[in-house]
């Protein structure tokens, strides 16, 4: 027997997330980077629960949808084999032009976090929104996160304009020898 455990608050989200699929805590994934002197986020990703279970999570049977800006929810979601729902299979819901209204507020939250550590480069937050329609931090991800799932969901690169730039400057300090790559952080290129 573990004599470790952690007690929590239950999450209660708000209703325009629970209607979707009210029986897990739906999040936003949110990959925020530090360029230069700017924190900027990707196109970002909502997890979403099904069957039943309690987790959001891609390996653990969840799907996942594009998200615009605004909080309209993209045409269709996927799950890990990359089957797609166009209708959430549990609740009916349609995704397609699906609004989550209080969704900027999240993006603005997730990069007022990364803001308040200077020292991350990437950082993938997993956020819902509170039943009184706060954005609420679940949990913050400094090393693991990848890239992957925002493609699948948004069917492009989630660096967009900026790709050719990054790549541009990844090989550069990638070619540098390691004890003088730090001068060069977050796209500093002097």
């Amino acid at each position: 027997m573990e004599d470790d455990f952690v007690i929590q608050e239950k999450i209660l989200c708000h209703q325009s997330i629970s209607n979707i699929y009210p029986q897990s805590v739906n999040t936003f994934r949110i990959l925020t980077y530090r360029w230069r002197d700017s924190i900027i986020s990707v196109p970002a990703i909502m997890r979403i629960g099904r069957g039943g279970k309690y987790l959001d999570n891609a390996h653990q049977g969840g799907i996942f949808i594009a998200v615009k800006d605004d909080g309209v929810l993209g045409e269709k979601a996927m799950n890990y084999n990359r089957d797609e729902f166009y209708f959430h299979p549990d609740t009916n819901v349609k995704f397609d032009g699906y609004k989550i209204g209080l969704f900027p507020q999240v993006t603005e939250a997730a990069k007022r976090m990364h803001s308040l550590i200077p020292q991350i480069g990437v950082a993938n937050w997993d956020f819902t929104i509170d039943k009184d329609g706060n954005p609420l931090l679940v949990e913050g991800n400094m090393h693991y996160g990848g890239i992957w799932i925002f493609q699948m969901a948004h069917g492009e690169g989630p660096f967009g304009e900026k790709t050719e730039e990054i790549l541009s400057w990844m090989r550069y300090v990638k070619s540098l020898p390691p004890t003088k790559r730090n001068r060069y952080r977050f796209g500093n290129m002097q």
